[in-house]
């Protein structure tokens, strides 16, 4: 059972989801807002209270225990023999992806063209290569966090980074659930920095809404890819109409040494 300040937290982040404020869900449990910001500030929730939150969410309690418990931090980071295997093999690395999206053995071979008997074998791999726990049983859990972080110069970003940034802005980016913006400020290093740190904070609040979706059906959820990306720079074109530095003028000491002025 996971602990009740991680059952709170968990409820709180599900809460925001789903854009339910304290006041909204005081009137369905038919109390004071009050009492449902003492009851979160303290996680004094009886178990009573406990399910009617989860009742009022659509939320199963298992399904809440099983997000707390995610908060705890795992390893995201593969070691490069890992991450070699996942770029050398496109197809363990498409089993490794949906593994980690919470797919079973029944949903892959629904969707996508390949046998039990395939998948399977994959997922030994993926459990050699100690990624996965694979049960005698053919359960799967998980032996690295969710969110990856692929190495900045790996065998992963260098098997496919261009390929993702291609496939992905091969779009006009006009349709529902699509939105492209590019901002260009001048920003001093600490300001860049801070940028980065809520950039990072972005990208936890997009894991933590893939673990509130979670236990939703697959037909009510789609793939989503987001990119993030800052670092200092100028259009090319407008670099092009920079003028160009003078150069320097010389003066000379009296020794007739030549210095620039």
């Amino acid at each position: 059972m996971a602990d009740i300040s991680l059952l709170t937290e968990a409820l709180k982040k599900f809460l925001k989801s789903r854009g339910m404020t304290y006041g909204a869900l005081a009137k369905r449990l038919n109390i004071s807002e009050a009492s449902v910001k003492r009851m979160f500030s303290t996680g004094t929730f009886t178990l009573r209270r406990l399910g009617k939150i989860c009742d009022i969410l659509e939320l199963d309690f298992f399904d809440l225990a099983k997000l707390a418990n995610n908060k705890i931090t795992m390893e995201s980071r593969l070691t490069t023999t890992q991450e070699e295997a996942l770029a050398a093999n496109r197809q363990l690395l498409l089993i490794f992806h949906l593994l980690l999206n919470e797919w079973n053995i029944d949903e892959i071979t629904s969707r996508y063209q390949m046998s039990k008997r395939h998948v399977l074998r994959d997922m030994r791999e993926l459990h050699k290569l100690k990624l996965i726990e694979l049960s005698p049983l053919n359960e799967v859990r998980l032996r690295i966090g969710k969110s990856i972080d692929w190495r900045p110069d790996g065998p992963m970003r260098k098997a496919y980074q261009k390929q993702l940034v291609n496939e992905f802005f091969n779009s006009e980016f006009n349709a529902k659930h699509q939105m492209l913006r590019f901002i260009g400020k001048e920003l001093s290093s600490s300001s860049i920095a801070i940028m980065i740190k809520k950039l990072d904070r972005l990208l936890r609040d997009f894991d933590e809404l893939a673990e509130i979706d979670a236990p939703l059906e697959r037909t009510y959820k789609q793939s989503v890819g987001m990119i993030l990306a800052i670092r200092p720079y100028v259009l090319s074109s407008f670099v092009e109409l920079k003028r160009k530095a003078s150069p320097l003028p010389w003066a000379t000491l009296l020794d007739g040494t030549k210095i620039a002025g």
